[in-house]
């Protein structure tokens, strides 16, 4: 045991089963200050982990092949072993929206005979490699990844992982939480590649999202319009940027998250989101001096990029912007309380919305999105370029 401050190199590795029958492994334990407890001659030392992997064991551990042959299936039926992948993440407290398939249970009794109960549970979505879908299942949101069969690409497990990580960024912002599941499993040709679990709970979802349920019902059936591929269209989209880009977006994406929480003043919820969008007009605008103030020229570089109309749509975007950003960063935090509720409300919207605007079309998005949750506004971001 010891005291004082930790670092990384102070993590320790700790092995463990559950029950007796689960084996685990924890990497990121700090090892215990002096603070234990003792009961009836037992001492009990408390060791915080934030991520605790399931080891995989028995078939588990075995691809595709192996087990087919462990179960005993005769040659003449074996088909080709494949080298797909499948993930499974499951997230506590989002709530679907974007339904367009469900889950059917059918019980049989006895007496009653059988009896099938439908839910529309379910978004599918797919790419030209892969496909998944979300199930919601009570307070868990579920995300399933996996390959096509049909699809003639190789993935090694860095760019499996890598897809895997970019679905759940997609996810977080369609849905407008943060993607943080509680449980985490990718399989590579039936191995375990990764399985862990984290004390994630209780997520709460943000009311500036690129879809509302009424715009997604307003879409359902038109089965052609992009918002029904707008989760893999973006996952694509983050693959495409540089990953030095790509993770300086994530990290605004999750500051546009937190400062979306109603416990904040509302000066500070205003200017954390101007923060967010004078970040992402200088990434998207690729500016040299990142330190310096988004100018009027560094947004006209970024819309132009996006091919933006800057006198249909960003000018407009830019004048609501300026309008808080500079009172707020120079320190006029009570600028908040001096708007009246509909003014605050009408600007922090259109500049949330705003902001998802800028993000998917970065991402190469082109479809719906929402302009403002309070008027059920739309705007198609084709539309808005010049």
């Amino acid at each position: 045991m010891r005291s004082g401050f930790f670092n990384e190199g102070d993590k320790k590795t700790i092995h463990g089963q559950i029950n007796g029958e689960i084996n685990f492994r924890c990497d990121d334990v700090f090892p215990p200050s002096t603070m234990t407890t003792r009961s009836r001659g037992t001492a009990i030392t408390v060791l915080n982990s934030h991520r605790m992997h399931l080891v995989a064991e028995g078939t588990d551990g075995m691809t595709t092949k192996e087990v087919r042959k462990f179960i005993g299936q005769i040659a003449e039926q074996e088909r080709e072993a494949t080298t797909g992948f499948n993930a499974h993440l499951i997230y506590h407290g989002p709530k679907l929206k974007m339904l367009d398939a469900g889950t059917e249970v059918t019980t049989k009794n006895d007496f009653l005979g059988e009896a099938a109960s439908s839910t529309a549970d379910t978004h599918q979505f797919k790419s030209d490699a892969w496909e998944g879908a979300l199930i919601q299942q009570e307070l868990e949101l579920h995300l399933h990844v996996r390959s096509r069969e049909e699809a003639d690409v190789q993935l090694f497990p860095p760019q499996i992982t890598d897809l895997v990580d970019r679905v759940n960024q997609s996810v977080g912002l369609v849905l407008g939480f943060q993607p943080w599941p509680a449980y985490r499993e990718v399989r590579i040709d039936h191995q375990v590649f990764e399985r862990w679990l984290s004390p994630r709970f209780d997520l709460s979802s943000a009311y500036l999202v690129p879809v509302s349920e009424a715009m997604w019902m307003h879409f359902r059936e038109d089965r052609e319009n992009p918002i029904h591929a707008i989760v893999p269209t973006i996952a694509e989209g983050l693959g495409r940027l540089p990953k030095e880009d790509c993770r300086k977006l994530t990290s605004l994406l999750w500051h546009f998250r937190s400062g979306d929480s109603r416990d904040l003043p509302p000066s500070t919820r205003l200017l954390i989101l101007c923060a967010v969008l004078d970040g992402l007009t200088k990434l998207i605008a690729g500016a040299r001096n990142p330190k310096k103030a988004a100018t009027k020229k560094m947004w006209e570089r970024a819309s132009a990029k996006l091919g933006f109309s800057w006198d249909r749509w960003t000018k407009d975007v830019f004048e609501v912007w300026g309008k808080h950003r500079h009172l707020l960063a120079h320190g006029w935090l009570w600028l908040g309380e001096e708007l009246d509720g509909q003014e605050f409300f009408t600007d922090h919207a259109r500049l949330g919305c705003a902001f998802l605007t800028f993000v998917a079309a970065y991402c190469g998005y082109e479809g719906p999105i929402m302009a403002s949750p309070f008027e059920n506004r739309i705007i198609v971001i084709r539309d808005i370029k010049a």
